[in-house]
């Protein structure tokens, strides 16, 4: 195969990326062929204007595997199969291969696939080594949410997580089928629920996942330790005048007395600092933006500190407005407009 690609530039202009580019194409044509881990090494050398070039194959050995699944996932096991033998760059072993079987099907809901491998190697009439891998799996039921707990909240009701929990799921979660990922996505989702409340400590488990023997459902617990409610005792805003300082308090959702709300106050950062910008200080920078006086925390976590520490360069006023391109409009017009 190799020599009949090369053939081609015999006694033709030396070209070496047209070389290059059909040494390429032979590889992804021995991938398909089972030669996951092939690579083609290129030499040439010049003599009294002639090229003599040097093609050296490693990792010459073929792999096929061979599924047979009862449901509808058999090429996208060969092809997860496929994909990770060149992405080891290695031979899987069999318990590799198992392990990424189980977590394919527990993607799709299925928490239980029997699975059995076997394998045997061979050399083909080329003396090719080949690893043949044959598994046979039997996927058994899909798993489904049975159900859905949660211990330790006091201040959000069950029935509310309950809702939030099917608010962002996924199309599997919606139709109660076991979604491994999509339970431990929620655990930031549910913190965010307490975070906008104040409870800024609040700590989620990793959920209890516990299978029923007979069914093969799963029971799903979440424990919620809540923390204290922090409250936001003092904004301090430096850098610019009282006045400006008051106007920056007037326009941002964090208020004094109130329940903090870190994902607010990332909002309000960007409101402070589009507000100044559209007073004329362009340039305008938080100093402490990535500094912990930003916002201080007591030692109980029950009270916030909040410094903005501005640095505002002078104020930029425009000058003139200089309009082109009207044929028909007058300047003076367009410039009434603006103002």
């Amino acid at each position: 195969l190799i020599n009949r690609k090369l053939s081609i530039f015999k006694n033709k202009p030396f070209n070496v990326q047209e070389i290059k580019a059909s040494m390429e194409e032979v590889k992804r044509l021995l991938v398909s062929y089972g030669y996951y881990l092939v690579d083609l090494n290129l030499k040439y050398s010049l003599l009294n204007y002639k090229v003599d070039l040097f093609v050296k194959v490693l990792g010459s050995s073929q792999h096929v595997y061979t599924v047979n699944d009862l449901s509808d996932f058999k090429t996208e096991i060969k092809e997860l199969l496929r994909s990770a033998t060149i992405t080891y760059k290695r031979k899987l072993s069999s318990e590799l291969i198992k392990q990424l079987i189980l977590e394919f099907y527990e993607k799709k809901g299925f928490l239980v696939p029997e699975i059995v491998i076997n394998e045997k190697a061979y050399l083909t009439n080329i003396n090719d080594q080949t690893s043949m891998v044959a598994i046979d799996i039997k996927p058994n039921k899909r798993s489904y949410l049975e159900s859905l707990e949660f211990k330790g909240n006091n201040i959000i009701s069950s029935e509310r997580l309950l809702s939030l929990f099917y608010e962002q799921s996924t199309e599997q979660v919606e139709n109660n089928i076991y979604d491994k990922k999509y339970y431990n996505e929620f655990i930031k989702l549910l913190k965010e629920e307490y975070i906008k409340l104040g409870y800024v400590n609040v700590f989620v488990d990793v959920p209890d996942i516990e299978i029923m023997p007979k069914s093969k459902g799963v029971k799903l617990i979440y424990r919620v330790r809540e923390g204290v409610k922090a409250f936001v005792k003092k904004i301090d805003i430096k850098g610019v005048d009282k006045k400006t300082a008051n106007q920056i308090l007037k326009q941002i959702v964090t208020k004094i007395d109130q329940r903090f709300n870190p994902i607010q106050f990332k909002l309000d950062l960007d409101i402070a600092l589009n507000f100044l910008k559209e007073e004329g200080f362009y340039f305008v920078s938080l100093n402490n933006l990535n500094s912990s006086t930003l916002v201080n925390y007591t030692k109980d976590n029950s009270l916030v500190n909040i410094i903005f520490d501005f640095s505002v360069d002078k104020k930029y006023f425009v000058n003139d407005v200089i309009i082109v391109g009207n044929t028909k409009t007058r300047a003076k017009l367009i410039k009434r407009e603006i103002n």
